[in-house]
């Protein structure tokens, strides 16, 4: 057995380039406590993947049958004695020829000839890597996938998983390997034929040595290919296979299916909180749904363990997690009834986001008097697809038409309680979450074939986003408004709803959006008359502070920009204190406790100073804080600004790059400017600041973008009751 890291032939094109520069880039980041861990993502991915043939079919045989797959993570240390038996000489060399974080710490290891530490990621109950070493192809014989093959020579899926998978970009193994401090990892695997095998991979980089070696180097038994190369095949020799998995004390059974990576001296962030913490926010809906368990070193996470767990590790959070799997009960027994509401759409419409107009009046009317009596929305919503059809027989492309739908849930919550999924077959794509923190409960659901097969092509390499990627491109025409049309749908229904339900202002919609903390607008004496709804809790924006400011987009020329201007914050103070007023004299519709009624008085009082002029030094000095970037439909604000490219994106700070106007007024003591951030701090209640600039153009293309922005205000002195 041997390390192998073979040469480029020379009639194949040299790669000068590096394909895995994300990876080693993020090596280099700093490493706070709750640094996610990739490779829970695609440990878990490919749990599910191979655990289920088709979503429904699978999962249902698996619950019936009490085969739910099972994940172990834990941490061993090892004798050096036996990790070295698995490395050589040319191993070595090659660490210190690549782009490991330490060049020198597997020397330093093994001068000192203490324990290895190592994490164990081991899946059970699924049936291992499937496939061939001995098919030297990523096609068998009878023309099924050749899994093995495929996961360890090819970086890019060369075959479809199917529609019903999570995977298929083919880059997740790499995951395993930058969990390690020395970029390997190894894999043990027992398929449901019982054959055995076990190999490693080292993901070493560019050698500045050997410019045309492989970036991979792999580990197994050395034997020849069909072109007489020479290749790696994994080790299959039962003895051998005994002492390997004696010597890294894996858990699993002799003839145990299932697969466990390894991997050598685990990165920092991988703690065990970290691997708890960041399992549960990610796959929280195939925990609850018993789609999968898992034991993370000590601790049981699966729908009956898993709030149990939640209370011990994020305590916190617990209630709000206890709210959204109640949440997820109710929608699962709405799905098995099938009781949704139908809208239509005309197939020549094509629309990008849900719109009012595809409801009758009298329909919102009923949605909103359900969604404020907390009881879930639940709608199907039609989805046009057009799949691109090779004509062998024509020699030409044509265009299929083809309908199909995706399931929406929402259910009002305490403001603060939000949490939301979007789930395609088993899967989460988690960067597509709008409503954390927000008012409101929410579920997407990708169940038809159609529309798995549609999304699964436009799901991103790491699964947390769809996009237009190039497999998109091939199978689909007129793609653009089907990606939006999901992305938006929460939050197009969440403003359907308010905007039939309250006045919508700047702040409201950021919270319905997710897009952050503001100062709260309330609502209007009209929607307040109008509120038949018995019982009511007092809102919490009450207490809030009365909104100090307005911000508008504004354009002057090829200038585009922001003002962002005080209210009359003396006619909002007492506009809530005729608004509390109300509340007090109405008990047929508002539960009020003495508390609350003790609250509500003091605010009055702290409201009508305010309006008088008094005791305004509390509120000042504060800080207007707006963030800028450019307008990606259907992705929540925090995501749109984690993708803010400052290359390509504006720069309000380069006043010699940009032309920047700016004009100021009244109460402001400074403005800071960064690359998409202005901070105004205001020491009064009167100010207006104004911000023209050109930056908003995209040097490559000259296309200019659409501004969306984010404003909040933040005070040190005051706290809302």
């Amino acid at each position: 057995m041997k390390w192998l890291r073979t040469k480029a032939l020379d009639s194949h094109t040299k790669n000068n380039l590096n394909p895995y520069t994300h990876f080693f880039n993020r090596q280099n980041e700093s490493e706070g406590d709750l640094q996610e861990t990739p490779l829970q993502d695609e440990g878990i991915q490919n749990t599910i993947d191979g655990a289920r043939i088709s979503f429904d079919e699978r999962i249902q045989n698996a619950l019936d049958s009490n085969t739910i797959p099972l994940i172990k993570i834990s941490q061993k240390d090892i004798d050096i004695d036996f990790f070295e038996k698995l490395i050589d000489q040319d191993f070595k060399n090659w660490i210190k020829d690549s782009q490991v974080r330490d060049k020198y710490l597997l020397e330093k290891k093994i001068e000192e000839r203490n324990k290895i530490s190592v994490l164990l990621f081991e899946d059970f109950n699924t049936t291992g890597i499937k496939g061939d070493w001995n098919t030297h192809e990523p096609k068998l014989p009878d023309g099924s996938r050749n899994d093995y093959h495929i996961y360890l020579w090819y970086i890019g899926s060369p075959m479809e998983k199917g529609s019903e998978k999570g995977g298929g970009v083919g880059v997740g193994r790499l995951t395993f390997a930058f969990s390690s401090k020395i970029n390997t990892f190894f894999t043990y695997s027992v398929q449901e034929t019982k054959k055995k095998f076990f190999f490693g991979m080292s993901c070493l980089g560019k050698s500045e040595k050997i410019p045309s070696f492989d970036q991979i180097a792999r580990f197994g038994i050395s034997t020849k290919a069909k072109d007489e190369s020479e290749i790696i095949v994994p080790i299959n020799d039962e003895d051998e296979l005994e002492t390997i998995s004696n010597g890294f004390k894996l858990e699993r059974k002799k003839d145990e299916t299932g697969t466990s990576l390894i991997v050598p001296l685990p990165t920092d962030p991988i703690t065990k909180k970290n691997l708890i913490i960041n399992s549960i926010q990610r796959y929280r809906y195939a925990f609850y749904n018993d789609y999968i368990n898992m034991e993370v070193f000590d601790k049981v996470i699966n729908k009956d363990q898993i709030l149990n767990t939640i209370t011990q590790v994020m305590p916190k959070e617990a209630n709000k997690y206890r709210d959204y799997f109640k949440f997820l009960d109710e929608c699962k027994e709405i799905n098995r009834n099938e009781k949704f509401r139908e809208i239509t759409i005309d197939k020549a419409d094509n629309p990008a986001k849900i719109k009012k107009d595809f409801f009758k009046e009298s329909e919102i009317d009923k949605i909103v008097e359900e969604y404020n009596d907390e009881k879930v929305i639940a709608l199907k919503i039609p989805l046009n697809l057009r799949k691109i059809f090779d004509n062998q027989e024509k020699k030409q492309e044509e265009i299929i038409e083809v309908k199909s739908y995706f399931k929406v849930f929402l259910k009002k919550t305490e403001y603060g309680m939000g949490m939301d999924d979007v789930i395609r077959g088993p899967m989460p794509v988690s960067d597509l979450r709008t409503l954390d923190k927000s008012d409101t409960l929410g579920l997407v659901l990708i169940e038809d074939d159609e529309a798995l097969k549609f999304f699964r092509k436009a799901e991103s390499a790491n699964h947390r986003l769809f996009e237009k990627t190039e497999e998109l491109k091939n199978s689909y025409d007129k793609y653009n408004h089907q990606l939006l049309l999901l992305k938006s749908s929460i939050a197009a229904i969440k403003t359907i709803i308010s905007d039939k339900d309250i006045e919508v202002s700047d702040d409201a919609t950021k919270d319905w959006f997710s897009f952050g903390a503001g100062e709260d607008e309330g609502i209007n004496k009209k929607s307040l008359n109008k509120e038949k709804k018995k019982n009511k809790k007092i809102s919490d924006w009450l207490f809030q502070t009365p909104k100090s400011y307005i911000v508008n987009k504004i354009s002057n020329k090829k200038l585009n920009g922001l003002v962002i201007e005080s209210t009359n914050f003396k006619d909002e103070c007492i506009k809530r204190i005729n608004q509390i007023n109300e509340i007090i004299k109405d008990d047929e519709h508002y539960i009020k406790t003495k508390n609350d009624l003790e609250k509500l008085e003091n605010k009055k009082i702290e409201l009508k100073e305010w309006s008088e002029g008094k005791n305004l030094d509390i509120l000042f000095p504060a800080k207007i804080k707006i963030k800028c970037t450019e307008d990606v439909e259907g992705i929540s604000f925090e995501k749109a600004l984690d993708h803010h490219d400052k290359k390509l994106d504006f720069n309000f700070s380069n006043k010699l790059k940009h032309n920047i106007l700016e004009k100021s007024d009244g109460d402001i003591e400074s403005i800071e400017k960064d690359v998409n951030e202005i901070i105004i701090t205001i020491n009064g209640p009167k100010f207006s600041y104004q911000l023209l600039f050109d930056a908003t153009i995209n040097e490559l293309t000259g296309q200019s973008y659409d501004l969306i922005y984010d404003a909040k205000l933040d005070r040190e002195k005051y706290i809302t009751n």
